[in-house]
């Protein structure tokens, strides 16, 4: 489970990706349009992705921002809209990049697409990864000595995270569920 804003637009593209993925029989029989209902489910999962983690972004601003950034002195309303908004397009474009390989009948074309996502997903946690394990406060990440922490120790963030993480996973396994369902009776690509 990721939550800064730094990765999690590239969580909503691969979630959209998956979305696509989990739709290809249908999408393949159908010759989807450009904004096919898949497209708007990895929209909507990526909105609802980005309102959950609404909670880590009003408690926990300078951790959803890996310390970059000062955001605990910025309103709320300032990042947060734009946050969901790249998110919904996030997930809506996954979606849509991965659907334009499968209608054509390219499973590989889309599983690539996954690839380039998760790769950019990984390259900017690997960098941020230390701060994404410690919540402070901008200051207190960089204040020498350092003063965070861990985030196994903040029973707060620890059950936030799991909270918001199950809800995630819950409505992205029921979203993907349902596409895959709905494609059983339909042939393979």
């Amino acid at each position: 489970m990721v939550q800064t804003v730094i990765i999690d637009l590239q969580t909503s593209f691969c979630v959209g990706v998956l979305v696509a993925l989990a739709a290809h029989r249908q999408i393949f029989a159908e010759q989807t349009t450009l904004f096919s209902r898949y497209v708007s489910a990895g929209a909507l999962f990526g909105g609802v992705y980005g309102l959950a983690v609404g909670w880590m972004c009003a408690y926990f601003p300078d951790w959803m921002w890996a310390y970059a950034v000062d955001a605990a002195s910025w309103p709320l309303w300032w990042w947060y809209p734009p946050f969901v908004l790249g998110n919904v397009v996030a997930g809506a474009a996954g979606t849509m990049m991965a659907q334009a390989f499968l209608s054509r009948g390219s499973l590989l074309g889309a599983v690539g697409v996954g690839l380039v996502g998760v790769v950019l997903l990984v390259m900017p946690w690997s960098l941020t990864f230390d701060a994404y394990m410690h919540i402070t406060t901008y200051q207190g990440w960089h204040h020498v000595p350092r003063t965070a922490t861990p985030l196994q120790s903040h029973a707060f963030a620890q059950s936030s995270i799991n909270v918001i993480g199950a809800f995630q996973v819950l409505f992205g396994v029921g979203l993907l569920g349902k596409f895959l369902l709905e494609g059983r009776r339909l042939p393979r690509l």
